[in-house]
This record gives C-alpha cells, structure tokens and sequence, in this order.
C-alpha cells in the first residue's frame, strides 16, 4: 500500500515552509496563500519565486495590495519548462525566509 501511495509517484506536494503534505497543487498554493500562523510562508521574502515554480512558471506575484496581501497573477510567457523544485532549497536560517 505505501509504495503505490502518492509520495512514490511524485503527486504529493509539501509546504517547503511548514513542511504540511497535500494531495494536489491547487491545494499547496492553497494553503500558501491563506496565510496561516503556523505556516506564514505567504509573508516571507521568496513566496513570489515559491509560487512562481510550484506553478510550473505559470503564475507570478505582481506586488502586494493595500493590505499587504500578495497580488499573483499568471504570466505572459511561461518558462515553467526548466523550473524544478530542486531550485527551491530550504533555508537552514529561518532569517533567510
């Protein structure tokens, strides 16, 4: 059972932040942008290149709005192709979030 589970087949995804397991991508960005405590990665200084892969290069974030809030929008041009996840390394410093 737990080798034909999604972590085998590469379709469960994790916060890099809180490390929280979901089931789909919707459901990680999801999160990321609710802005939970316990989480926070939405406040962080690289939420915008975190979504930026996740997406696969398909959503950017254009700012924050008057209530600070992230603005992420999709790109014009995709460049998801050569984006991997292998670009997000998990900082060792929480200073450096």
């Amino acid at each position: 059972m737990h080798l034909s589970s999604g972590v085998h087949h590469g379709t469960d995804h994790r916060c890099i932040k809180c490390l929280k397991l979901f089931g789909s991508t919707t459901a990680l960005i999801a999160h990321m942008e609710s802005g939970s405590e316990r989480c926070g990665i939405r406040d962080t200084k690289r939420f915008g290149h975190v979504i930026h892969i996740i997406s696969g290069g398909f959503l950017g974030m254009e700012g924050r709005d008057e209530r600070d809030f992230p603005v992420i929008k999709p790109v014009d041009k995709p460049d998801g192709i050569n984006n991997t996840l292998s670009d997000l390394d998990r900082p060792e410093d929480e200073q450096e979030w």
